[in-house]
């Protein structure tokens, strides 16, 4: 792999929040081990001086301004959702 220049690189870590994880359930990669990888890269990336952004992607409470997507069928959901989490239209 090419070096990258941390002037010119950037590390964007996307919905890492509790809740989020839990439906991701069922992946490549427990929840754990994606958040721990984003832990690490984060570290070196501020040890080098380059760009960590970190985005949460939300909706108002009532989800009114998510995203709807025509889709086939809805996508699976864990079995169970974390406490406190909803899943909006569904």
């Amino acid at each position: 792999m090419d070096k990258l220049d941390p002037g010119s690189t950037a590390l964007l870590l996307l919905d890492l929040q509790k809740g989020i994880l839990g439906i991701a359930a069922g992946g490549p990669h427990s929840a754990a081990e994606v958040v721990s990888a984003a832990g690490t890269l984060a570290k070196r990336f501020r040890q080098l001086q380059a760009t960590v952004v970190l985005v949460r992607i939300g909706w108002s409470a009532a989800g009114g301004d998510a995203l709807r997507q025509p889709v086939d069928r809805a996508p699976p959901l864990p079995a169970q959702l974390p406490p406190n989490q909803t899943r909006p239209g569904y």
